[in-house]
């Protein structure tokens, strides 16, 4: 996580066609994101909208009881979670959360999760954050608190606007200050759920992003008519305006 930007937007190579498009992030003077972090969340958003037409994103952070110098507690917190998410949502569960560690002696984490939103609604939000306390009451002995976050979104696919609302509130996950302070001996920083895209349907995420594609209008012949003749025109002369009409419908194919 060595690269990091203080730009108040963030320049992202789109993973179609390769265009750079600008996306709104929480940055400061003093504090600005690792850009590692950011393509992470990007990654798992964009791949969670090829396989459903909306997804669900929705932030909360956990906080340990004790400092711990792996991140097992959340291995086994994210496990549980997975599982219900599948039953419920029909749904894998997209994910990315950050540990950090300031100046209190235990370390906690941040979490964006993102869930199928055609079985989801925003008010699933709170249903998540509760199987999130119940999970954390299973594991009371190291897990003290789900803090709930009002930072939920729904996406659907070609809404730029909602797009990136989420990778400026998701940003937080990414903010330089915190990270790699007091860092596990055995333990990340940041960790996401890789989830494979459906590539067929990564043109349809954010149709506005992607390359023109030229589009070849099926057309009549066009007939006009002569200047040095008045003569009405005759079916060989439609004909041929054909020909040449199809002629140049088959270079099209050949290129």
């Amino acid at each position: 996580m060595r690269e990091i930007t203080y730009e108040p937007t963030y320049q992202h190579e789109w993973v179609v066609g390769g265009d750079v498009v600008k996306l709104p992030i929480n940055v400061t003077k003093k504090s600005g994101c690792y850009v590692e972090i950011l393509e992470a969340i990007i990654r798992e958003l964009v791949a969670m909208l090829s396989i459903h037409s909306k997804v669900l994103a929705v932030r909360f952070d956990v906080s340990l009881h004790d400092y711990t110098s792996d991140n097992g507690v959340i291995s086994r917190f994210l496990k549980s979670l997975r599982r219900w998410i599948e039953r419920n949502y029909n749904s894998k569960l997209g994910y990315v959360w950050v540990r950090e560690h300031d100046t209190a002696k235990k370390q906690h984490y941040h979490f964006l999760v993102i869930v199928n939103g055609d079985k989801a609604c925003l008010a699933s939000a709170y249903k998540i954050f509760e199987r999130a306390e119940k999970i954390a009451e299973i594991q009371q002995q190291h897990i003290s608190r789900i803090w709930r976050c009002k930072d939920n979104t729904m996406v659907r696919r070609g809404d730029t606007k909602a797009f990136g609302k989420v990778i400026e509130r998701g940003s937080y996950l990414a903010k330089e200050r915190t990270k790699g302070k007091h860092k596990g001996v055995y333990s990340n920083n940041y960790s996401g759920s890789e989830i494979k895209p459906n590539s067929e349907k990564l043109p349809l995420v954010m149709p506005k992003f992607n390359r023109p594609v030229l589009e070849l209008t099926m057309c009549e012949p066009i007939i006009t008519k002569t200047r040095t003749q008045g003569k009405p025109l005759t079916k060989r002369t439609i004909r041929k305006h054909k020909a040449v009409n199809d002629a140049q419908l088959d270079l099209f194919a050949v290129a």
